[in-house]
């Protein structure tokens, strides 16, 4: 009986919460309707009582209109939320978009008041953050007036789940606007929350920008082809490196069809070549345009969010008077670039490029790190430790402002038992490779991407941003066990998504770790989702810092991680250069299996295959070889893509049927990786 008025009387607690959030909620709109009635009418742009005077006069006229009419006159009125004191946060944003409205007039693509495509991702947008700040930590913000006034920078009101998510989306116009807005509630999650807090909020914000992406890829296609800009431009290989989609490197919009609803198809002459130095906007041509925001902007007493993500908001007695506010993904561009470049080997182009990411912003954390993987990997341990240091400093500050990359959507129960499966697992993996050692994956040439600092550190030094991350490779694993990858990869990566939640945390690592120091961290690599790609890339730089930490520690440990480095070179080395001689075929990742091994490639028509997909391809890179495909008789087009890279096409007629196959050449040492393949159907 007890029991039974204990549940009547939490359901009246719960129901009488809620009437007391809903009467709040009605109060604080007829509060705002009192003091301000007007507010709730609609108006044009000179009628508007929100006094829009810091955006410049000549960018005003370029804001659409509404259908309904001004209740002051009878001209089209506008949106308010754009001038909204309270939705002050991403003015940057709506700015930099005017900006681009202004030089590239013909396109009104990305205003949800002009096309169907734009207001139909702005009410999705408006659906996933509205369920991101109700179902995770940020709902505090709807309790906490301070936090909220803190974060959002609201001068006049505490909003209500409405008001609160209409902030976040009112400004954004372009994909890179929600990435930024994702990164800046990530920054503010890791002050505030526990990491199982924020990992939930991290792993949401990643299935928004996945569910944005390709509407807004559909969006930018079809509008680069009616009026082509350097920044859609931009942004179509920000998405593409997000993914790990390497074809920017040769071109960012290729012969691929556009099946929206207006039918649109690239011309498949009409590619857009690209070079790193073209990836951002000439920021000289734009230091204008950016003097005149921060006039306007310098007249504010609050904050103002216009810098890099990673720096955060600036306060105005914080920034000097003449300095330029650039737009805030570039930094990111060049990131993303420079470890798809690590991806690929060309760590010296990595590290130019890197280096440019940390000029544009010089807390970008994840540059330092990147760039300490290439550092290391060309043998410059000492510049390696610098950047080491630098990305721990930032990682250090007790500031909202910095973005941490911490973890994954779960942590492990048990950190310490995960750990010490982890380490063992390393260990053992790296006995495989050092008595099998195949050349044939090539993902890194001084083993950094296998785990070295397993050799020098302890469970208990092991530190929590690897811990968490490697967990959360195989929770994503575990929850995406359908993805195509799957099927061909090696047993050990599918047995693991299979038996995830029937073992123990020691398992867990164990396995995980195993396939680190055996196949490298590129066995975990994926394109194609956001989500899967950031796990990687997290996992990768933790394990860097790791390694460098180790070596930071003691001369000790350090002579042993560049003991077994060493060794590892060494051993690459010599299977290279036999590889090389013998004219053996070499794959980045592999994945490259799953991607030439596809049924619509119909290597059928050629080969007996056996249904298991590593065996049938060795079949096939041994076909390749004893038909003497890669050779010069049969190149069809050779292309220049990088400074030391050549993408070979050749074309080779076997047994009536012709087949196609992509390579691209290291020129200084002649390795030669597969990159496509097909039989051309008839």
């Amino acid at each position: 009986m007890n029991s039974y008025f204990q549940i009547i009387f939490a359901l009246f607690c719960i129901f009488t919460c809620k009437l007391n959030a809903l009467y709040r909620d009605y109060n604080a709109i007829c509060d705002r309707k009192e003091m301000h009635p007007e507010y709730y009418q609609t108006y044009c742009l000179d009628h508007t009582p929100l006094a829009p005077d810091w955006i410049p006069n000549n960018r005003k006229k370029i804001i659409p209109t509404l259908k309904a009419k001004c209740s002051k006159c009878n001209r089209s009125s506008i949106y308010l939320g754009y001038f909204d004191p309270d939705f002050r946060k991403f003015r940057g944003h709506f700015l930099a978009y005017l900006e681009y409205c202004h030089k590239n007039s013909s396109c009104r693509c990305y205003w949800p008041e002009r096309t169907t495509e734009a207001a139909k991702i702005s009410d999705s947008a408006y659906l996933l953050f509205k369920d991101l700040i109700k179902t995770t930590a940020l709902s505090d913000l709807l309790k906490n007036e301070e936090d909220q006034k803190k974060f959002i920078e609201n001068p006049v009101w505490f909003l209500n789940l409405h008001g609160l998510t209409v902030s976040l989306i009112a400004h954004q116009f372009l994909f890179s606007d929600y990435y930024h807005t994702s990164k800046v509630i990530e920054c503010y999650a890791a002050s505030k929350y526990n990491d199982r807090q924020l990992a939930r909020i991290k792993d949401k914000l990643e299935s928004i920008l996945d569910t944005l992406y390709p509407k807004f890829l559909s969006l930018y296609k079809a509008c680069y082809k009616r009026h082509p800009y350097k920044l859609i431009e931009q942004e179509l290989v920000f998405m593409k490196l997000l993914v790990n989609d390497l074809s920017v490197l040769i071109s960012s919009v290729d012969s691929e069809k556009i099946n929206g609803d207006g039918g649109w198809s690239i011309d498949e002459d009409a590619k857009l070549q690209l070079t790193i130095p073209e990836l951002i906007h000439n920021c000289n041509e734009d230091t204008a345009f950016h003097q005149e925001v921060n006039q306007h902007f310098q007249k504010e007493e609050t904050l103002t969010e216009l810098g890099d993500f990673n720096c955060g908001t600036v306060r105005k007695a914080e920034r000097k008077a003449d300095a330029p506010i650039f737009f805030p993904i570039d930094s990111e561009i060049m990131l993303e670039l420079g470890s798809v470049l690590n991806d690929l080997l060309l760590h010296k182009q990595a590290i130019d490029t890197l280096t440019q990411a940390i000029k544009y912003n010089c807390n970008n954390r994840e540059a330092y790190i990147e760039r300490a993987l290439a550092y290391f990997e060309t043998n410059q341990i000492n510049l390696a430790l610098k950047d080491y240091e630098k990305a721990k400093e930032i990682d250090q500050r007790e500031n909202f402002l910095f973005l941490h990359v911490k973890c994954g959507p779960y942590i492990p129960k048990q950190k310490m038992e995960f750990a010490k499966g982890l380490i063992k697992g390393i260990i053992l993996g790296s006995q495989v490779t050092a008595e099998n050692f195949v050349p044939d994956t090539i993902t890194c040439f001084r083993g950094i991407l296998h785990g070295l600092w397993a050799f020098a550190l302890s469970p208990y030094e092991t530190s929590r941003e690897m811990i968490n991350a490697a967990y959360a490779i195989g929770e994503f694993l575990n929850d995406h066990d359908t993805l195509e990858c799957l099927e061909c990869l090696v047993p050990e990566l599918k047995d693991l998504s299979k038996t995830w939640h029937k073992i123990d945390d020691y398992l867990r690592g164990k396995k995980i770790g195993f396939m680190i120091g055996r196949y490298g961290l590129e066995i975990f690599a994926s394109s194609g989702v956001i989500k899967a790609v950031s796990k990687l890339r997290a996992l990768k730089r933790a394990n860097t810092m790791c390694s460098l930490e180790a070596c930071a520690l003691s001369n000790k440990q350090k002579n042993i991680i560049l003991e077994k480095s060493s060794l590892f070179a060494s051993q690459k080395k010599e299977a290279i250069k036999n590889a090389v001689k013998n004219g053996n075929i070499f794959i980045r990742t592999e994945n490259t299996i799953h991607h030439v091994m596809q049924k619509k490639h119909r290597w059928e028509k050629v080969l007996t295959l056996t249904g298991n997909k590593k065996e049938d391809f060795k079949t096939l890179l041994n076909f390749l070889q004893k038909e003497d495909v890669i050779s010069k008789k049969y190149i069809l087009k050779t292309q220049i893509v990088r400074e030391n890279i050549r993408l070979i096409e050749y074309k080779k007629i076997i047994r009536d049927h012709e087949v196609r196959v992509f390579v691209n050449e290291y020129i200084d040492t002649g390795k030669v990786f597969l990159n496509n393949g097909w039989v051309v159907k008839k």
